[in-house]
């Protein structure tokens, strides 16, 4: 099967006998003639064009009641890049609804085709659901749950989604809601797990009309009725305390309860207008950054002791200060990164990212009328995801943003200067910034996992060595500062279990920074180190 594109580059030609003859030439023949006023760039894989001709051609001839064909399929030297092979209509067409519906456990390499492939062709063909609707469909149900007639509860759980609830919903559990999908004013409410790739996970919904305490009650323990109770280490939310009191009713308490980053900010940001004074509402909130970015819990606790005295003792930022005090000064440990070191999580990020892809992907950025269809939008969106899973196994491959801080980092690591390292022990090391001291620790046990999360120049995974600065403490990230240690220090041995990635580096920063945006570089530098004074190797890290 040839996936060749051959198109008429002129009109066809009238013989003197009545014979009509039409060419057919392969679709990268030729040069690329630029279209329009050049305002929008080439993309980035370049022109199908080969720049010269190409000696593939079906030439046809058409006489009264016969057809003559002549094909010429060999093409000028050209390799089948597969960026420029296209999809035929029929491929297309099937390949979620024949595919990816249809998929058994022998189906071998055809379950790791991606969506991506078709996504751009998405609004010239229809997918139809995979849900049987009936016209009859509704049924009576006991109330054993307290809820009103007028209340409205759906939980949505797959089989896929409690494998992975029972596998990962130890470590992290993140929940969170958003509202405005669907004419019905119902909000989803999303259960969420990270896995090793650090990817999101959904492993249950919850559509209701209310946002009680009852209602995650009953959304919690139709989770334990499905697959037991989940004994997490940490949990992340908004500020709702009604999400974590349901869950420790149900689920039992929680060792590290954590308010998403985002949240927080955005709560502090809204209160500071009622500080008038715009100067020093910029001096407070630079000062509630280094606040809740100290790890040190001794110089936290002193840091934030003064910080609410300067406020109350001033007229101007004396209401800010009684809001702090009132909501934040009696729960640091809910917001303040010297409670979260090592945890691997921050904000919400991934629920913020499933939340969007729900809204903009599957409902198309449109308030979605009718509920059924809300319902096949999201199990959609869990069967991609079990596709996107088995690629990323199988390929062993991480996300873009991933690789992309990952070729940062180590760039940032190879530009520190090695004067500034000095070793402590055998497998510890500080690093001298100008904002403080970092503190780089190897692991004693070898990594025996399947990482994915590595740097194959350094020779190290994201469980090989810890730092104490934001980037890795706080975020999980292999820091520069690792990267630098691992460089000058690691010996080559000390790796042989990990598995190695059949790339080479030069070609892993090419292609990333050949995909990616290159403006994204300078988020990494920023996070990597906490613009700070107090973070002295005196603190214990």
């Amino acid at each position: 099967m040839t996936m060749s594109k051959y198109v008429r580059q002129r009109g066809s030609k009238t013989l003197k006998n009545g014979d009509i003859m039409m060419n057919y030439h392969c679709c990268r023949s030729g040069t690329y003639k630029l279209k329009g006023k050049g305002v929008k760039n080439l993309k980035s894989q370049g022109s199908a064009k080969i720049g010269i001709s190409c000696p593939a051609i079906i030439k046809v001839r058409q006489s009264t009641g016969n057809v003559v064909v002549q094909y010429f399929p060999n093409h000028k030297n050209q390799e089948n890049q597969l960026e420029h092979l296209r999809l035929s209509g029929s491929v297309i067409g099937q390949l979620l609804l024949d595919i990816r519906e249809e998929i058994t456990v022998d189906s071998g390499r055809k379950m790791l085709i991606e969506k991506k492939d078709i996504h751009n062709i998405k609004r010239d063909f229809n997918i139809n659901g995979y849900i049987e609707r009936h016209e009859v469909d509704a049924g009576q149900s006991g109330n054993d749950y307290g809820l009103k007639d007028e209340d409205f509860v759906l939980i949505i759980m797959t089989d896929f989604q409690k494998e992975m609830i029972t596998k990962y919903g130890k470590d992290k559990i993140c929940i969170d809601g958003t509202h405005g999908l669907n004419s019905y004013d119902f909000n989803l409410y999303s259960v969420l797990v990270v896995d090793e790739h650090k990817n999101g996970i959904p492993v249950a919904f919850c559509f209701s009309n209310k946002s009680s305490e009852d209602v995650f009650r009953i959304y919690f323990s139709a989770i334990k009725n499905a697959v037991g109770i989940i004994e997490t280490t940490t949990f992340m939310t908004g500020d709702a305390p009604a999400f974590y009191n349901a869950w420790s009713y149900v689920m039992g308490t929680v060792k590290n309860v954590l308010l998403c980053a985002w949240h927080v900010t955005g709560n502090w940001h809204q209160n500071l207008n009622k500080i008038k004074n715009p100067e020093k509402r910029k001096i407070v909130n630079k000062a509630l950054k280094a606040v809740k970015e100290e790890l040190c819990l001794e110089t936290f606790s002193k840091l934030m002791k003064q910080f609410i005295q300067e406020l109350l003792n001033d007229s101007d930022t004396c209401e800010f200060g009684k809001y702090f005090q009132q909501n934040y000064d009696k729960r640091p440990e809910k917001w303040a990164y010297c409670y979260r070191k090592g945890l691997g999580i921050n904000t919400n990020m991934y629920l913020e990212s499933l939340h969007k892809k729900i809204k903009y992907h599957y409902f198309e950025g449109k308030y979605v009328k009718r509920l059924d269809i809300a319902i096949d939008g999201l199990l959609k969106l869990v069967r991609e995801l079990i596709f996107q899973r088995l690629i990323k196994i199988t390929k062993r491959s991480i996300s873009s943003d991933k690789l992309l801080k990952i070729v940062n980092s180590h760039i940032l690591g190879l530009e520190i200067q090695s004067n500034k390292i000095e070793k402590l022990a055998d497998n510890e090391w500080k690093i001298e910034s100008n904002h403080s001291n970092y503190i780089i620790c190897k692991k004693e046990e070898e990594c025996h996992r399947l990482c994915n999360i590595k740097c194959t120049a350094c020779k190290i995974c994201i469980h090989s060595y810890t730092c104490s600065c934001v980037d890795n403490l706080i975020r999980g990230n292999i820091c520069k500062h690792i990267h630098k240690v691992a460089k000058m220090f690691l010996n080559d041995t000390h790796n042989e279990e990990l598995q190695e990635i059949y790339v080479n580096q030069n070609d892993i920063l090419k292609e990333t920074f050949d995909v990616l945006p290159c403006s994204s570089k300078s988020a990494n530098n920023d996070g990597n180190e906490s613009k700070k004074k107090n973070g002295k190797h005196s603190c214990s890290y």
